[in-house]
């Protein structure tokens, strides 16, 4: 038997065929050719299927769910989706619970959850403080505009200073260099702060924004004169702070 190998012709019409990933039935050769039969055997998908699983420790039912692996996913979320709603309306149950033992709580939800009518608004209620309030994140360039006047003046009153310090050149000028900069550098800052309070002026005499609650886009006068105040405070309190 030790001679007899794959391939090996057995009887008449049969041959032995190695365990293969095959069917059960096989049929060999061709009809009417010398060699033609079946083969009768188990494939070794399932033979080896079956050790695996012994050897790793599988049950029939792990190698279910393997094939099946679509559907357990979607069963998986199936029920986590059902915990979480679990989970919201324990939660909601609490609150309702707090709600009615503590009711400022439920008063508290309650002015959250209100629409606001701006028309009954005080003008209290709609005042501004236009000096820390910036909701300015990306600013247009021609507002930044109001810089080029400022920084002009500025750079002038510069240019003065130090005409009129090297108008007359010699050892002293030489020795107050370091000095003649220092005051450059306060006297450029002193120029922002003062044309910028000179340009506010201008812009509070062109049209001074209204206090209260007015319409936040570019083509709103209020909205467009209130965002020119607030460039002009922010380069003084960056140059004040410098």
């Amino acid at each position: 038997m030790s001679a007899v190998g794959c391939g090996s012709v057995v009887h008449e019409n049969s041959s032995l065929l190695p365990l293969a990933s095959s069917q059960k039935h096989v049929i060999v050769g061709k009809p009417g050719g010398k060699y033609f039969g079946y083969y009768f055997g188990l494939p070794a998908r399932k033979i080896f299927k079956k050790k695996l699983g012994e050897y790793l420790g599988l049950s029939p039912e792990d190698l279910e769910r393997n094939e099946n692996i679509e559907k357990y996913i979607t069963k998986k979320k199936e029920k986590k989706s059902k915990s979480k709603e679990q989970e919201v309306k324990i939660i909601e149950k609490e609150v309702k619970k707090d709600e009615e033992e503590d009711p400022e709580i439920k008063t508290k939800n309650q002015k959250e959850n209100e629409v606001i009518d701006v028309s009954a608004l005080t003008k209290e209620d709609l005042a501004v403080d236009f000096t820390t309030s910036s909701a300015i994140s990306r600013v247009n360039l021609k507002f930044l505009a109001v810089y080029i006047p400022i920084f002009w003046m500025s750079g002038l009153m510069v240019g003065i200073f130090w005409y009129e310090y090297t108008r007359f050149f010699g050892l002293a000028t030489i020795l107050a260099l370091p000095l003649a900069i220092f005051l450059i550098l306060y006297i450029f800052i002193l120029g922002i702060l003062c044309f910028s309070k000179l340009m506010l002026i201008l812009i509070n005499l062109l049209h001074k924004p209204r206090e209260g609650v007015f319409l936040a886009e570019l083509g709103d006068k209020d909205y467009e004169f209130w965002m020119m105040r607030i460039e002009i405070k922010k380069i003084a309190l960056w140059f004040l702070f410098f």
